[in-house]
């Protein structure tokens, strides 16, 4: 009899080292999976704010590409995308600038003072670069656009040139 409760007990034990084996096995599991989708869905939406960024600045210099529509300023923390109109009889302009990690707009009559702090949030951004990227011979006909965010290995960029119809 003893040596039959004997087994028994070697029994569960090895039942209840199996099931916890298997408990923290698929704890693990879990875990990381958990963890890799999250890091899935964040580089989703920077890739997305990227995008949206890249084709808002787009989408806004081709609605303004006439003579003296569009321009880079030299600003406090590098160039500033602007878009001049005519409303009225009034010139007013659109400053596109990244400002504390976001994406800004403003907009704002032509003898109004520009202060960053002024303008509307769009997408966060670590950073954005413009420059004019025409030939040679003319080298405001065309504006590269670039924008970033993320430091490191987990920078992720979004780059596009776009010539200028009114150059």
């Amino acid at each position: 009899m003893k040596n039959r409760l004997s087994g028994n007990f070697w029994e569960t034990l090895c039942v209840a080292a199996l099931l916890l084996l298997f408990g923290v096995t698929t704890y693990t599991l879990v875990a990381v999976g958990g963890q890799s989708f999250d890091k899935i869905l964040q580089k989703r939406d920077v890739s997305s704010n990227l995008r949206v960024a890249v084709s808002f600045m787009a989408n806004h210099i081709r609605q303004n590409d006439l003579t003296g529509g569009v321009e880079l300023r030299d600003g406090a923390q590098g160039y500033l995308l602007v878009l001049s109109q005519d409303y009225g009889g009034e010139r007013y302009d659109t400053i596109i600038y990244q400002h504390d990690g976001k994406l800004m707009e403003a907009l704002l009559s032509a003898e109004q003072a520009f202060d960053p702090r002024m303008g509307d949030e769009l997408v966060p951004l670590t950073g954005m670069a413009l420059s004019y990227a025409g030939p040679a011979e003319n080298p405001t006909s065309a504006l590269k656009l670039t924008v970033w965010d993320g430091e490191g290995e987990a920078r992720r960029e979004e780059t596009l040139v776009i010539k200028l119809r009114a150059a």
